[in-house]
């Protein structure tokens, strides 16, 4: 059985929340860092295939929210600013302007898809950015998704819309505006919640949130569902 590659951000990696790629029923390898943007994942993702030797049956790509949420963030709070400097990979910055994002991401696109000979291409949506889907951030989101897709099929890869199951999910409840204020208040997150299921389920219900524990990682509904949407894209 081919292994499936996935890089991604702290969706991926899986401390925050409940991972998603757990309920994968595939062979899987994870490469996933926390707080790192769309242009580290691929730039990551492009040094493993140029070692050559891949027996990969899919190269999965998740990212891009951390592009408009830290600078988001950062604008208001001087410990995301730090946080900002030091998490994902240094020699890729957070973009936030739709033009420039997608400007590099066409570029490392084409590079992958030159790189990869028997081996597909799976390019995630970026999922919710709070659960208030009128928010500015998520008006920001659907403009990179828009974006991200038309050159990901113009490349010959594929698009999986992993959000909009999760936006479905969210409209048909009463969902808060919560979304993670500090660096620190993830920390305590995972020390309650840990990779417990029903412990993710009972914090995202003390904040009336439904598919996350934070407005941005995935509680057990959320993961089970980003994981289903996948699951259907990677068994081609």
């Amino acid at each position: 059985m081919k292994t499936t590659l996935i890089y991604g951000d702290s969706l991926s990696s899986g401390r925050y929340g409940i991972a998603y790629t757990a309920y994968l029923p595939v062979q899987k390898e994870i490469h996933g860092i926390d707080g790192d943007n769309l242009g580290g994942i691929m730039a990551r993702a492009i040094s493993r295939i140029r070692r050559g030797n891949l027996t990969a049956g899919t190269v999965v790509i998740q990212g891009g929210a951390n592009d408009i949420l830290l600078p988001y963030v950062s604008r208001s709070d001087a410990s995301w600013r730090l946080a900002t400097t030091k998490l994902g990979t240094l020699s890729h910055t957070p973009i936030d302007d739709v033009n420039r994002f997608i400007s590099r991401f066409s570029k490392q696109l084409n590079e992958l898809v030159e790189h990869i000979k028997n081996s597909n291409i799976l390019i995630c949506s970026i999922t919710v950015l709070g659960e208030r889907l009128d928010s500015t951030l998520n008006q920001t989101r659907n403009m990179f998704n828009a974006a991200m897709k038309e050159v990901t099929l113009e490349y010959g890869a594929r698009w999986c819309d992993v959000s909009t199951p999760l936006e479905h999910i969210i409209r048909q409840n009463q969902s808060s505006g919560y979304l993670v204020p500090t660096l620190s208040s993830l920390e305590e997150d995972t020390m309650y919640v840990g990779s417990d299921e029903l412990r993710s389920s009972l914090l995202s219900e003390s904040r009336n949130l439904v598919v996350t524990v934070d407005g941005i990682h995935p509680n057990l509904l959320g993961a089970k569902t980003i994981a289903e949407t996948l699951t259907v894209h990677l068994h081609w």
